[in-house]
């Protein structure tokens, strides 16, 4: 990571899946090539999530000791747990977060912000499976925005036998990449997201929640930022070349 002092805002270029040339010149470097990689296809094991949690804890405590600067900029293509992460550790009673978000209808990038006004017209299917009343429980939780990824998480979920565990299925009418169009929209489906999930798991004094997610990267951000309040959160990413789920980065622990 490299570091040059900011202005008003501090713009982070977070390299992950694949290393991106930005026009907007950086003040800090995240490299998590060697951990995230699309060519081969790689997802880190937990343990090294684990290191790479712990140095975004430590460019928080940077960013904390260089600059009164609470407002970040994020460009790069990256992982959904880790936008899940970072939204976390960076949480939105203290930082705005800007994040770097294709549209898929204009084909052009703008930024996203992670506070400011919500607006949700879009409605959700639920289902909940079984009734959530065991004390001490994992919960499982998906979300479908992005993608329907109900087949390819109960897979997982079956292969590691927590087929028992209370389950929250969130997901819009018909999941698909171009379904949120601006960041008004996506703030406002972050916040419903999160209520519904708090409801869920206050049936129950919920050991930890495994979140399965397919959204925009920039929600994945959003989102993050309001998981302050469900204590634990086992995140997980899609692996496309194995067309499977793996473990990630362990929030909350």
């Amino acid at each position: 990571m490299s570091y040059k002092p900011p202005q008003d805002e501090i713009i982070i270029h977070f390299q992950a899946w694949t290393k991106e040339k930005y026009t907007a010149e950086r003040h800090m470097e995240i490299d998590w090539t060697n951990s995230f990689s699309r060519d081969p296809y790689k997802i880190p094991e937990t343990s090294a999530c684990k290191l790479l949690y712990d140095e975004l804890i430590g460019i928080k405590n940077r960013i904390y000791g260089y600059s009164d600067i609470r407002k970040i900029i994020v460009f790069g293509r990256i992982p959904l747990s880790a936008g899940i992460a970072f939204g976390h550790i960076f949480t939105k009673s203290v930082f705005q977060i800007g994040i770097n978000q294709f549209n898929e209808v204009s084909g052009k990038n703008k930024i996203w912000q992670s506070g400011g006004k919500s607006t949700s017209k879009i409605e959700f299917r639920i289902d909940e499976k079984p009734e959530n009343t065991i004390r001490s429980i994992d919960n499982i939780v998906l979300v479908s925005i992005s993608n329907d990824i109900i087949l390819n998480a109960e897979r997982y979920i079956a292969e590691n036998s927590l087929t028992e565990l209370p389950l929250l299925s969130i997901s819009i009418d018909e999941p698909d990449r171009k379904s949120i169009k601006d960041d008004e929209t996506a703030r406002g489906l972050c916040d419903d997201i999160i209520k519904r999930i708090i409801k869920f798991t206050n049936k129950s004094n919920t050991n930890k929640i495994h979140l399965f997610i397919s959204c925009p990267q920039a929600m994945a951000f959003m989102i993050g930022q309001r998981t302050n309040t469900l204590g634990r959160i086992q995140c997980y990413e899609f692996n496309n070349s194995d067309r499977k789920y793996f473990p990630t980065f362990l929030l909350g622990a």
